[in-house]
């Protein structure tokens, strides 16, 4: 809730007359230099968004404060060798075209970047956002095997496949695990179909599944260790994206244990019923019309009743 005492503080051209509830939100009503009155949210009254009626003349108004707002003088300069969370300063960038002073940085990973001084200063940033997710020497994925971190780009990852190729990947691809088997491997089990008994992981193929999702994906129905069934796509079992039904998240994870089991006793319901119309529907084409009754001409009522009771 906003302080009352908000009442006759000026933003930028704005002045606060009074707090308004609006659709269970707050407002204000406020009064421009140039004696224009709006009711305008109050977020974006605070924030800076909105900081006139958006004349001509207060639109110069605007110009002339942030000018001065940006030549105003540094009371608090910021020194090579600062330190601002996991960033040093080492060096001075250019300004940007708003006056905005720029530095160079480096993280405690390595990395370099160019950063404001407003973002140091506020802690809006600490880090380059790479030393977060950082891998390292040795660390696996699918078959692939981390071996070098390039020192200029931490993000460029050189990787080792089992079979012997070397090859550099995206840190974002590796985390994600949209890849682990090289490209060679990879090309080699698309060139060659999925055979009936392959295993990926615990998943052992069964059957392929026709008319199954969309596109022109190929389908694969699999039986996993844990004992139940489920249907994989062709490149998920090639690039080891898919190695079990999900039993191991249900193991690990009751609330999405209980969220799966609720989804599979609704789509089986779901089918069951579907079954149950189908078959009511078959039993009605197929059930016997009074045409089909009647083989001979009838003359009476009582005969009709007689042939149809049969």
């Amino acid at each position: 809730m906003i302080d009352i005492n908000v009442i006759g503080t000026q933003f930028w051209l704005w002045t606060v007359l009074d707090i308004v509830i609006k659709f269970e939100r707050e407002y204000f009503e406020v009064k421009c230099t140039c004696g224009t009155k709006r009711v305008v949210r109050a977020s974006s009254v605070i924030k800076g968004r909105s900081r006139s009626c958006g004349s001509k003349e207060c639109i110069a108004e605007e110009q002339k404060i942030q000018d001065k707002l940006f030549t105003l003088p540094d009371v608090d300069p910021i020194n090579i060798g600062d330190v601002f969370k996991k960033l040093t300063v080492v060096g001075f960038a250019e300004d940007t075209a708003q006056n905005n002073k720029q530095y160079v940085v480096q993280c405690t990973c390595g990395n370099k970047l160019t950063v404001s001084a407003y973002a140091l200063k506020t802690g809006h940033k600490g880090s380059c956002g790479i030393s977060h997710y950082a891998l390292k020497i040795g660390q696996r994925f699918g078959a692939l095997m981390v071996t070098a971190i390039d020192p200029d780009d931490p993000t460029n990852i050189t990787t080792t496949c089992e079979c012997g190729e070397v090859e550099q990947y995206k840190r974002r691809k590796l985390l994600k695990g949209t890849i682990k088997l090289c490209l060679k491997e990879r090309v080699h089990k698309r060139k060659h179909p999925i055979n009936i008994g392959d295993t990926f992981g615990k998943l052992t193929v069964i059957e392929e599944v026709f008319g199954y999702g969309k596109g022109h994906h190929r389908y694969y129905k699999c039986s996993c260790a844990c004992g139940s069934e489920c249907v994989k796509r062709f490149d998920g079992l090639v690039n080891l994206t898919a190695t079990h039904c999900g039993c191991s998240k249900l193991v690990n994870n009751p609330e999405y244990r209980k969220k799966v089991t609720t989804k599979r006793r609704i789509n089986n319901e779901a089918r069951d019923l579907a079954l149950f119309i189908k078959e009511q529907e078959i039993k009605k084409k197929n059930a016997p019309t009074i045409k089909q009754h009647i083989s001979k001409p009838i003359n009476s009522i009582f005969e009709f009743l007689v042939h149809t009771s049969k």
